[in-house]
């Protein structure tokens, strides 16, 4: 199986959405993977990319208010639900199998209860129904991926994994978080970063950088996948723009775009060529 190769609209080439694509299909990729929002024009990024026959790998969901599924008196979680419905409905309508979501968002509370269940429990459900795959990433608070894994990944033949290799190094300190759910591997963010650069974990060290630069072991990545069995695709989720602007950030904007993503795509087809 030739596994197929993606990368994200990195933020800083996003204004422009037909050159940027343009330049992903000139440098070799096969597809995206995208986000969705709630009362956006979602459908123009996609009729973009099949004009260009580059396939849509996943649908990442809203994640800001996710943290509310896990309040046990709270009314926003109610439409939060919702919300991550609709974003199965939209995954539906464009013939994408595979939406991204997070367990938390946060750094300070670390209490799983069994109310956030529930409701992680509904998306599941509804993501059978329409035969979407619910991948859950890796992010801050690996309490509640834990307790999602532990008490929901046996009952549902959809609940994956999403590997993200950045926050694998900075909010896991580079925890191997394949050997704990690389079973469930469905598609992968890939990124690097520096890992965790101060004393407390913060999203400050989630960089997204290029693998080759930051810590990532793209080669012990490789080496894991296949341990795993990995038999998916290979997708990269990217950022040249950050509030905290380093100097490898400005290295990415001097190259330009065509120069940055045939870097990217060049270490894409190493891991593709090594698995």
């Amino acid at each position: 199986m030739k596994r197929k190769l993606c990368v994200n609209l990195v933020d800083y080439y996003s204004d422009n959405i037909q050159e940027t694509l343009d330049c992903i299909k000139d440098c070799g990729f096969d597809g995206i993977n995208m986000g969705w929002e709630r009362n956006k024009d979602n459908y123009t990024l996609v009729e973009e990319a099949k004009k260009r026959n580059l396939f849509i790998e996943y649908v990442h969901a809203p994640f800001g208010r996710i943290n509310h599924f896990w309040y046990e008196t709270d009314e926003v979680k109610d439409d939060v639900l919702e919300e991550l419905k609709e974003c199965v409905l939209f995954c539906e309508s464009i013939n994408v199998d595979k939406m991204v979501i997070h367990t938390f968002i946060g750094f300070t509370e670390h209490n799983p209860i069994p109310c956030g269940l529930d409701y992680f429990e509904k998306v599941l459900q509804f993501g059978k129904e329409h035969n979407i795959k619910i991948c859950f990433e890796n992010v801050e608070g690996e309490e509640y991926l834990a307790y999602v894994v532990k008490n929901l990944f046996p009952k549902y033949d959809n609940a994956r994994f999403c590997l993200d290799t950045g926050h694998e190094l900075c909010y896991n300190r580079s925890k191997d978080q394949l050997a704990m759910y690389g079973d469930y591997l469905a598609c992968t963010h890939i990124n690097s970063n520096e890992g965790v650069t101060k004393e407390d974990i913060f999203w400050h060290d989630d960089l997204h950088y290029v693998p080759g630069d930051g810590i990532m072991d793209i080669d012990g990545f490789i080496n894991r996948l296949k341990k795993c069995n990995y038999q998916g695709n290979i997708s990269f989720e990217l950022k040249i723009n950050h509030i905290f602007d380093t100097d490898i950030y400005k290295k990415y904007r001097n190259m330009g775009m065509k120069e940055y993503y045939k870097r990217v795509y060049n270490i894409a087809k190493y891991i593709q060529n090594n698995l």
